[in-house]
C-alpha cells in the first residue's frame, strides 16, 4: 500500500506542475544591466514604499503607501535573487529603513491567523518574534547592520520587549532614528538599560524627547557632550531654570526643530541677549504651545536678529501669549518665514483701536484656527461670537493684500469664505504697496466646531478688465472668485464628491402640466407645487439640475433654449457674466410683456401666458 502511494503522490504533483502557468522566457541580453543604481533605486522604492521612509515620526504616524508593507518586503526581497547588481541595490534599501508590522495589510492574514490558531501561537507574540529575527540578523552580519539607519515597531513591541530593544540597537552604530518606549522620555528606571546601550553605541542619534522628570537627564546633554547631531528635540514640562535651557540647546549645533511644550519656567527672558548666557539658537521650525509666558515682546526680540530672520521658515503658537492682534509686531520681520500657525481660545471679541495688517511677503499657508465657547458675545447679535470679529479681521487683511504670496488658508470657521466673496464695505486699512485688493489663488480649508473633515475651497480671481469668452456668455452668473467645496481628509490628499455652488436662480416647474405646456400630467397635479430644496451639506442649497426636457417635449418648447443665461430659459436673467441684469434679486431679473419671461411663464401660448404661478412668492 505505501507503494502505490507513493506512485499516486508523484502523479499527482505531476499534475499539479502542469496546471500552473508557463511564462515565455526572455532570450538575448538583459536591457536592465545597462541602468545605473540610481534608476534601480527608485524602481525598487515603488515595489516598498516603506523602505524611503526617513522621517523622525514613530510608525504609527509615518505609513507610506496604501498597500502591505510586509507583501512588499517580500517582493523587494526576491529582487536580491535575480542578478548581484538587484542584490547589492535592493538588499540597501531593504535595510536602510526597517519596519517591523504587526499584521499583513491584504487577505494573507486571514491565512495566516487560521494556521497560528490551530498551531495555538498567540498573535501578540508575531511583532516580538520578528524583532528577535531581525536581532540575530544585524548581529551576525555588521555590514547589514551599518546600513540600517530608521527603525520603526509597533506600539505594544517597543513597550513590552524593551531589553530585546536594547541588545538591538547595540548592533546598529548609524541609526539616526528608533522608536522608543514612553517611559523612556520620562527617565523611567525601566528604560535604564536601552539609554545606556543607545548613549554607547547610537551616536547619531537626530531625534529625542524629554518630559517630566528627565530634567538631569536634559542637563547631561551639555555635561557629556551627548547626541551632537540632534535635529528635532521636544521639551515638554520640564522645571529646569532658562539659563540650563540656553546652555544645552548651545550644546546642539546642527539642531533645526524645536517643540517647547507646558513649559512653566518659560518666558520672553529666554530670547533676550545676554553677555553671560550663549543666545537662543537660531531655528528652522519653532513651536511653542501652551506657554502663556512668551508673548509678542519676546519673539519681536528674537527675530530682530538676522541669523534668525534668515533661518526661520517654521512657526507654530498654540495657546501662548501671543495675541492675534499682536501677531503684526513681529510677523513682518520674519522676512524667509513661509508657515504660521495660529491656535488661539478667545472670550472677548477683536479690540475696537485700529489694529495693522498681517503683513508678510513671504508666507505660503496659513492656520488661523481661532475658536470661541458656544455661548454668544454679551451686547452682540445672538448670533455672533467672539471668533467672528477675529476672522472679519483676517478677511480684511487679505482684501488690503497684506498676504500676497499666501497660498493655503485653514481656518475654524465654515462661513469664512463668504467673507471672500466681496470685498467688506469698510476696510480699517488700505492696501498694501504690492497692489489694491484680494487678486490671488487661495486655497481655503474650512472647519466648524462640529466638522471632522476638512473642506476645500478654492478661489480664482477675474480681473476685471478681462473680457468675457463667447462659452463665458453661456454660463450663470458667478461671484469675482468662483468657489467649489469639496471635503478634505488631510495629508495633502483631497477626496469627496465637489459641489460648485451658483448662485443662478433655479427653476419652477409650477403649471407644467397644463395644457398647452406639454409636460404631461406626471410633472404636477393640478395647481399643486412639487418643488424640492436639496442641502449641499454647509448650510446652503443645491441648483436645480439644468436638464428640464422629457424626451416627450413638443416641438414648440424645445426651439426654445435652455441653456444658462439664454433669454428664454426659465429663471434666466439674461445678463452677461458681471451684468446687473444677471444677478438674482436685481430689477432686470424679470423681462416686461414685449416677449420677455416672468416667474411661471413658457412663451408658447395666450393660455399659459395667464398663468401667475411664481416659485418664489
Amino acid at each position: 500500500m505505501g507503494f502505490l502511494k507513493h506512485f499516486r503522490s508523484k502523479s499527482r504533483l505531476k499534475q499539479s506542475q502542469e496546471e500552473l502557468p508557463s511564462y515565455p522566457r526572455a532570450r538575448g541580453p538583459d536591457p536592465t544591466t545597462a541602468l545605473p543604481n540610481t534608476v534601480l533605486r527608485n524602481i525598487f522604492s515603488f515595489v516598498c514604499p516603506h523602505v524611503t521612509d526617513e522621517t523622525y515620526e514613530v510608525s504609527e504616524r509615518s505609513q507610506l503607501g496604501s498597500g502591505c508593507g510586509l507583501c512588499d518586503l517580500r517582493d523587494l526581497a526576491h529582487c536580491t535573487r535575480v542578478n548581484r547588481q538587484w542584490y547589492n541595490v535592493a538588499q540597501d534599501l531593504l535595510y536602510h529603513s526597517v519596519r517591523i508590522d504587526a499584521v499583513h495589510f491584504c487577505p494573507i492574514e486571514e491565512i495566516l491567523s487560521a494556521g497560528r490558531k490551530k498551531k495555538h501561537i498567540d498573535p501578540a507574540q508575531i511583532p516580538a518574534w520578528r524583532l528577535r529575527q531581525f536581532q540575530a540578523t544585524v548581529w551576525k552580519n555588521s555590514n547589514l547592520a551599518s546600513r540600517v539607519e530608521f527603525f520603526k515597531l509597533p506600539y505594544m513591541t517597543r513597550e513590552t520587549n524593551k531589553a530585546d530593544l536594547a541588545r538591538t540597537v547595540t548592533a546598529l552604530p548609524n541609526l539616526r532614528h528608533v522608536d522608543l518606549p514612553d517611559g523612556f522620555f520620562s527617565a523611567d528606571p525601566s528604560t535604564q538599560i536601552l539609554r545606556d546601550e543607545l548613549a554607547s553605541s547610537c551616536l547619531e542619534l537626530r531625534r529625542m524627547s524629554y518630559y517630566s522628570g528627565a530634567e538631569q537627564v536634559f542637563e547631561s546633554l551639555a555635561h557629556y557632550r551627548l547626541w551632537m547631531n540632534l535635529e528635532v528635540l521636544d521639551l515638554k514640562q520640564l522645571d529646569i531654570d532658562l539659563t540650563v535651557l540656553r546652555v544645552v540647546l548651545a550644546s546642539l549645533p546642527v539642531l533645526q526643530e524645536l517643540k517647547l511644550r507646558e513649559m512653566p519656567k518659560l518666558d520672553d527672558a529666554a530670547f533676550q541677549s545676554s553677555r553671560t548666557l550663549p543666545d537662543f539658537p537660531a531655528l528652522l521650525t519653532l513651536r511653542i504651545e501652551d506657554c502663556a509666558g512668551i508673548t509678542a515682546s519676546g519673539l519681536s526680540a528674537y527675530l530682530s536678529r538676522p541669523d534668525v530672520r534668515e533661518v526661520l521658515t517654521n512657526l507654530a503658537l498654540t495657546r501662548t501669549g501671543v495675541t492675534v492682534p499682536t501677531l503684526h509686531r513681529f510677523i513682518s520681520l520674519a522676512t524667509n518665514l513661509l508657515h504660521l500657525s495660529v491656535s488661539e481660545v478667545v472670550i472677548k471679541t477683536f479690540p475696537l483701536e485700529p489694529t495693522p495688517p498681517i503683513s508678510s511677503h513671504c508666507l505660503k499657508t496659513l492656520n488661523f484656527e481661532v475658536t470661541s465657547n458656544d455661548s454668544p458675545a454679551a451686547g452682540v447679535g445672538a448670533m455672533t461670537r467672539p471668533s467672528d470679529s477675529y476672522y472679519s479681521y483676517l478677511a480684511q487683511c487679505l482684501h488690503a493684500n497684506a498676504l500676497p504670496t499666501l497660498g493655503r488658508l485653514f481656518v475654524r470657521d465654515s462661513n469664512f469664505p463668504e467673507l471672500l466673496m466681496y470685498p467688506p464695505p469698510n476696510t480699517a486699512f488700505a492696501p498694501q504697496e504690492s497692489g489694491g485688493g484680494f487678486n490671488q489663488m487661495l486655497e481655503v480649508f474650512t472647519k466648524g466646531n462640529e466638522d471632522l473633515d476638512w473642506v476645500y475651497t478654492p478661489f480664482a480671481p477675474q480681473p476685471a478688465d478681462m473680457e468675457p469668452e463667447p462659452e463665458a456668455m453661456l454660463q450663470p452668473f458667478t461671484p469675482p472668485y468662483a468657489r467649489q467645496s469639496q471635503v478634505y481628509m488631510g495629508g495633502g490628499h483631497r477626496r469627496g464628491q465637489s459641489s460648485v455652488s451658483s448662485i443662478a436662480r433655479p427653476v419652477s416647474a409650477y403649471g407644467a402640466s397644463k395644457q398647452g405646456a406639454g409636460f404631461g400630467p406626471s410633472w404636477g397635479v393640478g395647481e399643486a407645487r412639487k418643488s424640492v430644496m436639496m442641502g449641499n451639506g454647509q448650510g446652503g442649497f443645491l441648483a436645480v439640475p439644468q436638464e428640464l426636457s422629457p424626451p416627450s417635449m413638443p416641438a414648440a418648447l424645445s426651439e426654445l433654449s435652455l441653456a444658462p443665461n439664454s433669454p428664454n430659459r426659465p429663471g434666466s436673467s439674461g445678463g452677461t457674466p458681471g451684468s446687473s441684469g444677471g444677478r438674482p434679486g436685481s430689477s432686470s431679473g424679470r423681462r416686461g410683456s414685449s416677449g420677455g419671461w416672468r416667474p411661471g411663464h413658457f412663451k408658447t401660448d395666450s393660455a399659459s401666458r395667464k398663468s401667475k404661478g411664481d416659485l418664489w412668492r
